[in-house]
C-alpha cells in the first residue's frame, strides 16, 4: 500500500511523506506567484505510476470526488494497455466529497520551449499566468549556472509577453527517479497534473503543451488521451496543440520576437549551456527554424547547421523518428533546401525502423506511415 503522512501546506510550501510499502520519501513543492493547497488529488496522482509498477494500492490523504477516482481508473486503463508488462491496475482508496466550484483563472505550463511557447502565444489573451516548474527539466542543484540562465530567460519571456509567472520548485523528478518510474514514457504527465492540482485555489484550467500531433499518437507520459483523465472538479487539464506538428509550431513561434530572444529547447545542456546547438533536439529545432526562414534571427541557437551532424543523428525510438519524419516532409514541401533534405533522409535510411519498439508494440511500419502524410508548413 502507498500512503501519505505529514501532508500539509505552510504559506507557499507544500510537503508530504510518500510511504511506499515501508519506504518513505519526502516530496515538497515551493510556489511563488499563486496560492497553493495540499490537495489529496495532487498526492494521489503523483503516487499512481509508482503504485502501478509495484502492484500497490493508494490510500489518498483526504477525500476525493467520485468523478476524479473514476478518471484515475480510466488513466490506469490507458497505461496498462500501453505497458502491460510493466504496470497493473491498482485500487485508489479515499473518502468521497462533493464537487466544488473551480477558480476562474487559466494558466499554461511554460518552459521556454517550442511547445509551451506555441500554446502561450496561441492563448495569450486568455491566460492569467504561465507556470514554470524548477526541477523538472533543469536540476535544482547540479547545474547552478544553467538554472540561473534558464530562470532568467523564462522570467524575461513572461515579462515581455505581459503574463504573470508562477514559479514552482519541487523534488518530484527525484521521487520518480528514486522509485524507478520513467520520466518521459510514464511519469511527466502526472507530475504536471500534480502541480496543477496544487494550484487549484488560483486556476481552474491549466494548459499542457502537446508533444505530438493526433496523427502521431503513441504511448507517452503526457498525451491527449490521458492528460484530461487527471482532471478534477476544480482543475481541468487541457492537452493543447495536438492539431499542429512541431515544425508548424516552430514556424508559428518564430513569428514572435520574444520567442526568438528566449527560445530554450535543449535537454542535454552539454557543458551547462542554455542550448548546446549540437544535440538532436537543438538540431531539429534549427532545421525547423531554417524552414521558417528565421534561424538567423534566433538569438539562442547557432545560425549554421552542420550537415554531417544531421547525417550522423541517431534516431532510435519512435518519438525521435516522428519528429525527424516531420522535418523530411516539410523540407520536401519547401523545396529550397536540397542538401539539408538529403542529410535528413540519409539519417532516416540509416536508422532501421524495424529495430524500434515502444511500449508493447513493434513499430515496424511507423516510418512509411509517417512519410505518407502530406506536409503543411504554415500553421
Amino acid at each position: 500500500m502507498i500512503s501519505f503522512s505529514e501532508v500539509g501546506a505552510s504559506g507557499s510550501e507544500v510537503r508530504g511523506a510518500v510511504d511506499v510499502d515501508g519506504e518513505s520519501f519526502g516530496v515538497w513543492f515551493r510556489v511563488t506567484g499563486a496560492p497553493v493547497e495540499a490537495s489529496a488529488e495532487a498526492f494521489s496522482v503523483l503516487a499512481l505510476p509508482v503504485a502501478m509498477a509495484r502492484g500497490l494500492g493508494v490510500e489518498a490523504p483526504g477525500s476525493l470526488t467520485e468523478g476524479f477516482v473514476e478518471g484515475l481508473g480510466r488513466w490506469q486503463e490507458v497505461f496498462t494497455t500501453w505497458y502491460p508488462d510493466r504496470l497493473v491496475p491498482v485500487e485508489v482508496r479515499a473518502g468521497r466529497r462533493r464537487s466544488r466550484r473551480p477558480a476562474r483563472g487559466r494558466a499554461c505550463f511554460f518552459t521556454g520551449g517550442v511547445d509551451s511557447f506555441f500554446s502561450a502565444l496561441r492563448h495569450l489573451e486568455s491566460l492569467d499566468a504561465l507556470v514554470f516548474v524548477h526541477g523538472f527539466d533543469v536540476p535544482l542543484v547540479e547545474l547552478p549556472d544553467l538554472r540561473v540562465a534558464v530562470t532568467s530567460g523564462v522570467r524575461a519571456a513572461a515579462s515581455e509577453l505581459g503574463v504573470p509567472l508562477v514559479e514552482v520548485e519541487t523534488n518530484l523528478h527525484d521521487f520518480s527517479d528514486a522509485m524507478g518510474s520513467p520520466w518521459g514514457t510514464t511519469y511527466h504527465g502526472v507530475a504536471l497534473a500534480a502541480v496543477a492540482h496544487l494550484l487549484a485555489p488560483a486556476f481552474g484550467e491549466v494548459l499542457v503543451g502537446g508533444t505530438h500531433t493526433y496523427s502521431d499518437l503513441f504511448p507517452w507520459g503526457s498525451h491527449p488521451l490521458s492528460d484530461r483523465l487527471l482532471s478534477s472538479d476544480r482543475v481541468r487539464l487541457v492537452h493543447d496543440g495536438g492539431d499542429t506538428d512541431r515544425v508548424q509550431k516552430t514556424v508559428g513561434v518564430a513569428g514572435s520576437e520574444v520567442a526568438l530572444r528566449h527560445l530554450r529547447v535543449c535537454w542535454e545542456n552539454r557543458d551547462g549551456t542554455y542550448n548546446c546547438g549540437v544535440c538532436k533536439k537543438c538540431l531539429r529545432t534549427m532545421i525547423a527554424l531554417r524552414i521558417a526562414g528565421k534561424l538567423e534571427a534566433c538569438e539562442t541557437l547557432p545560425h549554421e547547421i552542420d550537415l554531417d551532424a544531421v547525417r550522423a543523428m541517431h534516431l532510435g525510438d519512435v518519438n525521435t523518428l516522428a519528429y525527424h519524419a516531420e522535418l523530411v516532409l516539410h523540407l520536401r514541401d519547401l523545396g529550397t533546401e536540397p542538401d539539408l533534405l538529403a542529410a535528413c533522409e540519409e539519417s532516416l535510411r540509416r536508422d532501421d525502423p524495424r529495430t524500434v519498439r515502444w511500449g508493447s508494440r513493434d513499430w515496424t511500419s511507423i516510418l512509411p506511415l509517417l512519410l505518407e502524410r502530406p506536409a503543411r508548413t504554415r500553421p
